[in-house]
């Protein structure tokens, strides 16, 4: 599945939940991966999230910082902002998010084996959750240079989704 973000959608704070998604609903625990690359020369940005509502959500997501950058960010009770972030050298990432209980771990890995934390956040969203893919046309132009008039662009590829 490509994701095709035009220039300016994000899911940030209360200004701009603009980005486009892919979601289904989920209820309990649950483990999803799915592996994200370049489309084209655009920026790759985006990830799996984890919906509730405007005010509950999470979203692990490559690239908002350069290609190589990972980060878990969202908002929870109302309260915007970044939980963890890293970066993994250059290929193809590959994102995991975990929800058991009210916890929800992001991790990451450029090869299958060697899964790294980017850190986890408690979630008490109550009732059904929305989760998916997404994609940020959000551009750092200090990160990426170039004009990129139609946005960024972003494969996912397979989207996995367990549950107990």
């Amino acid at each position: 599945l490509n994701i095709n973000a035009s220039n300016c959608t994000n899911l940030s704070g209360w200004y701009n939940r603009s980005a486009p998604r892919v979601l289904r609903a989920c209820e309990g625990d649950f483990a999803m991966e799915v592996s994200c690359e370049s489309v084209d020369p655009r920026p790759a940005i985006g990830g799996l999230l984890v919906w509730a509502d405007e005010r509950s959500y999470l979203g692990l997501r490559v690239g908002d910082h350069g290609p190589q950058s990972i980060a878990l960010t969202g908002c929870i009770d109302g309260r915007h902002g970044i939980i963890g972030r890293g970066q993994l050298p250059t290929g193809v990432a590959r994102l995991r998010l975990e929800k058991v209980g009210t916890v929800v771990r992001g991790l990451c890995t450029v090869d299958g084996n060697t899964w790294f934390s980017v850190g986890e956040a408690e979630m008490r969203a109550p009732g059904t959750l929305q989760i998916g893919l997404f994609g940020v046309g959000n551009i750092y132009r200090s990160r990426y240079i170039g004009a990129f008039p139609e946005g960024t662009a972003i494969r996912f590829s397979p989207l996995e989704i367990w549950q107990p």
